[in-house]
């Protein structure tokens, strides 16, 4: 389980107590935190907490100095040891059988590359779904199932490490996720899609869930109007997309001419990484 943070909200420590209740029976399980680039001492401020992580699972500290959830969670697949690695953001409450269904479906589905599930609030709200998916909440699709499409949410994303760290150290991400100087995401996207590169496909389950643990404060509608802009400037992870869709699938979207004029190098670069990758297929 990777925990990639930049300055942990105070309800950290609910994520990390939500660790000592999962169901790890029969699993070797691993806790690796990354504190990517935090103004404070993490591992001081939540002391009392990571060490009674520690009496249950082997856990490991990392430091990551390049400001990005791309470089954090590239460090935490390095570290990483077993054969699936769970992303699990500094907020996200795992459910208790979330280990035992993720280890499951990863085992019965072999050509799975990466794995999402669904989530909820810890409290009610009359916010539209089509708004709170922006916030990685509720169902990614209707059905468990092969998704279509070209991403899933990196909240409590399930990836074969073999294959997400083949994928993740060819080249430097295109989208390295929100910093102080950036604000454009699609890092969960790009390692996604570079999986399906590989040759490997991308599944959703209702029966993986977790608790998006994310303050009230947090999802006013101003911070969901800054959520809309945000997806609007994905451009890298657009073009990719885009390009992919039109190298494997022979599919053409107009809309995404757009995104392709403002930067036509990512196209060629989009090209390259995408031909690359398939020369590398790993056979299932």
């Amino acid at each position: 389980i990777v925990i990639c943070t930049r300055n942990p909200p105070a309800n950290f420590d609910d994520t990390l107590k939500a660790l000592m209740d999962l169901d790890c029976k029969a699993l070797e399980v691993e806790i690796i935190l990354i504190d990517n680039n935090s103004a404070f001492n993490v591992q001081q401020k939540f002391a009392p907490s990571l060490q009674k992580l520690k009496e249950k699972f082997q856990v490991k500290i990392r430091y990551q100095a390049k400001a990005g959830l791309a470089f954090a969670r590239q460090l935490g697949l390095e570290q990483a040891t077993g054969d699936y690695v769970i992303f699990c953001d500094d907020d996200n409450l795992l459910a208790n059988d979330f280990l035992q269904v993720a280890n499951s479906l990863m085992m019965d589905h072999p050509d799975v590359g990466a794995l999402g599930g669904k989530s909820s609030l810890p409290y009610d709200t009359k916010l539209r779904s089509s708004d709170l998916r922006m916030f990685a909440v509720g169902r990614q699709q209707e059905c468990s199932g092969y998704s279509n499409k070209n991403y899933l949410w990196g909240a409590g994303l399930v990836v074969r490490r073999h294959v997400a760290t083949l994928a993740s150290h060819q080249f430097d991400p295109l989208c390295i996720g929100r910093t102080h100087q950036n604000t454009e995401t699609g890092d969960d996207g790009e390692i996604c899609l570079y999986i399906k590169c590989l040759g490997y496909k991308l599944y959703y389950s209702n029966d993986l869930h977790f608790i998006h643990n994310i303050s009230r404060s947090r999802i006013t509608e101003q911070s969901i109007q800054q959520m809309r802009r945000e997806f609007r400037s994905q451009i890298n992870f657009r073009i990719l997309s885009f390009t992919y869709d039109l190298i494997w699938n022979n599919q053409f979207y107009p809309n995404s001419l757009y995104y392709c004029l403002k930067r036509p190098t990512c196209i060629f670069e989009s090209i390259k990484r995408i031909k690359h990758l398939n020369r590398l297929r790993i056979p299932i």
